[in-house]
């Protein structure tokens, strides 16, 4: 008989009571997430989780749940509903327009961070602009889910991803298909600078190369040495203006002419 079995014979009792405990912490969890939860789908797909599968979905609720992604969005973007990129695309389709219509001789250029990063290349009909820098993209979704699940539970964390994924599904009804901004790359249009921290655990430098790998020339890589998933302006801020001035004005003086 294997040592763990013969453990659990020994210490029935202990055992009985942490199963008891797990199931009536995630009775806790579901009733949770049913008073706070924006919508019902998303309650329904936690409450199936959490009978079906208690011990690993009560521990992920509690360690990650969904509120991490709510709180992450939040902190990159305000708003009462967060789409990881795909209603905020429509946002920067329609303030591009604005800009055309209220200076139409000027040239635009773009910086977009994490969340803006990915709703820009996400945005679909918007006027052609004359650079972009794109910070701290996730290429899909899938990955972003799964370095978040990475950051807070460890090397297995990524095991947890299609839970979440499902989660997010339930609540958002966007089709996970649509939130892919490297499979747009080669469509902006426009020359692109793509800038990660080669600390950061949410987007990996490998991520950021791969963006680059998919982008239509002219393309850059700046890979900030040291940096994590923070405001990389405040970071290197010096090394920051010079590049980011440096690459802008670049292709607006070229754009002008």
């Amino acid at each position: 008989m294997p040592a763990w079995l013969r453990y659990m014979a020994a210490h029935s009792e202990i055992v009985a009571v942490t199963v008891f405990a797990f199931y009536a912490l995630s009775v806790v969890c579901a009733v949770r997430e049913v008073m706070n939860s924006r919508t019902s789908q998303g309650s329904i797909a936690w409450l199936i989780s959490l009978a079906l599968l208690p011990f690993p979905t009560t521990f992920l609720y509690l360690v990650l749940g969904w509120k991490h992604f709510d709180g992450y969005a939040k902190a990159q973007t305000r708003g009462s509903r967060i789409s990881f990129g795909d209603l905020e695309s429509r946002d920067v389709t329609a303030a591009l327009q604005y800009l055309r219509h209220q200076m139409p001789d000027e040239k635009v250029a773009v910086i977009g961070a994490s969340l803006g990063a990915a709703a820009f290349v996400l945005a679909e009909d918007r006027p052609p602009v004359a650079a972009v820098v794109l910070e701290q993209m996730n290429p899909t979704i899938q990955q972003a889910v799964a370095g978040r699940a990475r950051q807070h539970l460890g090397p297995f964390g990524p095991m947890f991803a299609p839970l979440l994924m499902l989660q997010m599904q339930s609540r958002l009804k966007i089709p996970a298909n649509r939130l892919r901004p490297i499979d747009r790359l080669a469509q902006i249009g426009a020359p692109v600078l793509i800038v990660n921290g080669t600390d950061d655990s949410y987007t990996s430098i490998e991520d950021a190369r791969a963006l680059l790998a998919a982008a239509s020339d002219p393309k850059e890589l700046w890979a900030v040495e040291g940096a994590g998933h923070v405001n990389l302006y405040a970071f290197a801020k010096a090394r920051y203006e010079q590049r980011i001035g440096d690459f802008l004005g670049r292709y607006l003086s070229a754009a002008a002419k």
